[in-house]
C-alpha cells in the first residue's frame, strides 16, 4: 500500500484482503479451541510464544501433523514473531468487534 501511495504511478490497481473479516463469519470449534489456548500460552510464556503457536495452527494442514509455518524460513518467522505484540493486539481488535463486524457486513 505504501508503494501505491508514494509512488502511484507504478501501480494500477489494488487489491486489499482482510481476513480477520472473513474468519469471523464462519467460526469453527477449532478456532475457538486455538484461541483459548493461545491465551493460556500468552499468560504462561508470553505473546511471542501466543503468536508462535496461533501461526502454526493458521497455517496447519487439516488432518495433519504438519504446518507450513515450520516450513518457512526462520528469518520469515522471526520477523513476525518480532512483531507479536503487534500481532496479539490486532486479533484481540477483531475478536472483540465480532457482533459489530457481523452487523457492518450484513
Amino acid at each position: 500500500m505504501a508503494l501505491a501511495i508514494e509512488h502511484p504511478t507504478t501501480c494500477q490497481s489494488l487489491l486489499l484482503i482482510e481476513p480477520s473479516v472473513h474468519g469471523l463469519l464462519g467460526v469453527t470449534p477449532s478456532a475457538i479451541a486455538m484461541t483459548l489456548r493461545a491465551r493460556a500460552i500468552r499468560a504462561a510464556r508470553g505473546q511471542r510464544a501466543e503468536t508462535d503457536f496461533a501461526y502454526r495452527w493458521t497455517f496447519a494442514y487439516r488432518g495433519r501433523k504438519h504446518s507450513v509455518w515450520d516450513s518457512m524460513p526462520a528469518p520469515w518467522r522471526e520477523q513476525v514473531l518480532a512483531h507479536a505484540a503487534a500481532v496479539t493486539a490486532e486479533w484481540r481488535l477483531a475478536t472483540d468487534t465480532a457482533r459489530q463486524r457481523r452487523v457492518n457486513l450484513r
